[in-house]
């Protein structure tokens, strides 16, 4: 994520890299990040949650016409409303490659 936008601002393409693991979009240090809080695999909201998912997707694209890399991070103060736990692996598991 974070090699590929650094490879597009260095030809003036601007980005903005939504990140929904904190540590993650830290240590790889995107051009521009906004960070959610929310399980793995959503990075706008909920399915069928238009309104959420648009205000997310204007909050980012407002952040990228402001910010100002390299590594600029916003944390959006959107809840997902319910709890989730990352367990780390499990996705590998699930799908046979551990």
């Amino acid at each position: 994520m974070g090699l590929i936008a650094r490879g597009l601002e260095a030809r003036g393409i601007p980005t903005v890299c939504i990140g929904l693991m904190l540590d993650l979009v830290q240590r790889i240090r995107p051009p521009r990040a906004v960070f959610l809080d929310f399980p793995l695999g959503h990075p706008v909201g909920k399915a069928h949650d238009r309104r959420l998912q648009l205000s997310i997707l204007r909050d980012t694209l407002g952040f990228l016409a402001a910010a100002r890399p390299p590594a600029d991070l916003l944390k959006l103060p959107y809840s997902w409303g319910e709890p989730f736990t990352f367990v780390p692996g499990l996705a590998a598991k699930i799908q046979g490659y551990e």
